[in-house]
């Protein structure tokens, strides 16, 4: 389904999902706290239900295309929490090895493979997301990885290692889906943290951390830093790209903004206040607004896409992170178990 006719059938059609007995509106964005998960229905922009309890510092969140699970990284106890998004139930937690310091969740568009960063490991586990266990040994990648993201084809996986002191250490590396292992080491320019692909698989985009933010380009058929870097802002972490691939969303945690990009100049078009410490950021499916979590004011700020104007805050629980997609991912062509498409 082409993605114009997939919006306008997402517009018209409404589903249900259970939750606490009530019947709400599709999607829904699930916001990692201290010791919990909160969902927000994004049809009304207000926390649904009680929270989860999800303890041990819950902090990478990935929601599968398909809407039907959400993974949930537990930092300081090394599991992955598999949530039922039709009951907002815990239904396993994955166990990773002891002491990964588990920091990024991501899973391919399939939802056949979850994969972490287990940050004081140096390693990526890979989960079979069919059986809820992990497969084969840690893949070894750069020093302190963290942010990851999957190619829409499955085939590649990409990782940003924040490196130490040695500037050489800072780098992103890429792994082969089919065989997990690494398939080259690209160096970066600054402390690389999140990574987003283009729903088109043309481009990779890393946020860059510093004193000065910046974002880096890689085209994936080369393996190779593409262009100058977009400056943005203070230490930027969060980043996020709407469906169609003409904004990318970056996060500044340290100046309390988000720079919204344009991709067709490839230029900073708005800079957006935030609460303090944005952390991770979503774009609705339809693209019509984009969520950011702001970790030191405990909420959730929403932003009108077109005119990158504050909607609302939502409220939610202490030092919200959701360090990845938080919400169904846009761009795909699958037919969502909340019942858009």
């Amino acid at each position: 389904m082409k993605t114009a006719t997939r919006v306008s059938t997402m517009a018209a059609l409404v589903a249900v999902h259970i939750l606490s007995g009530t019947v709400l509106a599709a999607p829904f964005a699930y916001i990692a706290g201290s010791a919990s998960v909160q969902v927000i229905d994004l049809a009304t922009n207000q926390v649904v239900g009680s929270p989860i309890p999800i303890v041990n510092n819950p902090r990478a969140v990935a929601v599968s295309a398909d809407g039907l699970r959400a993974y949930i990284g537990r930092e300081t106890a090394a599991f992955v929490s598999v949530l039922d998004t039709s009951t907002n139930t815990v239904i396993v937690d994955i166990p990773i090895p002891t002491g990964a310091g588990l920091r990024g969740v991501a899973v391919n568009a399939a939802r056949t493979r979850v994969y972490t960063t287990n940050q004081n490991l140096d390693s990526v586990s890979v989960i079979d997301a069919t059986t809820n266990t992990v497969i084969g040994a840690p893949i070894v990648v750069g020093d302190r990885p963290d942010g990851i993201a999957v190619h829409p084809d499955g085939t590649r996986v990409y990782v940003g290692n924040q490196g130490g002191a040695s500037a050489a250490s800072r780098t992103v590396t890429v792994i082969d889906a089919t065989t997990n292992t690494v398939v080259t080491t690209i160096p970066m320019p600054a402390v690389p943290r999140g990574i987003v692909v283009r729903p088109d698989g043309a481009r990779v985009y890393v946020a860059m951390q510093g004193a000065t933010g910046s974002v880096v380009f890689i085209d994936p058929a080369s393996n190779t830093v593409v262009g100058s870097p977009i400056i943005t802002g203070s230490n930027t972490i969060g980043l996020a790209i709407n469906a169609a691939a003409t904004r990318l969303y970056a996060g500044n945690f340290g100046g309390a903004t988000v720079s919204v990009i344009d991709l067709g100049s490839n230029t900073v078009i708005a800079t957006p206040a935030t609460g303090n410490q944005p952390f991770g950021i979503s774009v609705h499916p339809e693209g019509s607004r984009f969520y950011v979590i702001c970790n030191a004011s405990d909420r959730v700020d929403v932003f009108n896409a077109s005119t990158n104007a504050l909607i609302t805050s939502v409220p939610v629980g202490s030092f919200p992170i959701s360090y990845g997609q938080f919400i169904v991912p846009g761009g795909s062509d699958a037919i969502f178990a909340n019942g858009y498409e």
